[in-house]
């Protein structure tokens, strides 16, 4: 993690954010969609942890189309863009950003100050 902290952060987020979502749908609708998430929160997870063994640009692309793939149908629907629709949209888009360009953000704000 100490070096591509752009991507730790990113990972982080997702973790964190997947949780979250996970015990939001548990309490709203019950647990059948859970497995489904568990799936999707190991795939992002096993994308990243390839990423900090070895840089790759295909995973990269992976992690950057999903998030851009999920946020689309938001984008879709901008009137019912309230609430924690909109504050998926912009996780979505913020991971996007992130992931793409992490070793442009990892050496503008880390390697560049050494």
């Amino acid at each position: 993690m100490k070096t591509k902290p752009t991507l730790g952060i990113a990972l982080i987020a997702t973790i964190l954010f997947e949780i979250i979502v996970m015990f939001l749908v548990y309490n709203k609708i019950g647990g059948h969609n859970v497995p489904t998430q568990i799936i999707r929160l190991a795939l992002q997870m096993t994308l990243f942890l390839i990423l900090f063994k070895k840089s790759s640009k295909i995973t990269r692309y992976i992690l950057t189309v999903y998030h851009v793939m999920v946020a689309i149908p938001l984008l879709q629907n901008t009137s019912s863009l309230q609430g924690i629709s909109l504050y998926i949209l912009i996780y979505h888009i913020i991971l996007t950003v992130m992931i793409f360009f992490s070793v442009n953000i990892d050496w503008w704000l880390f390697k560049n100050r050494q």
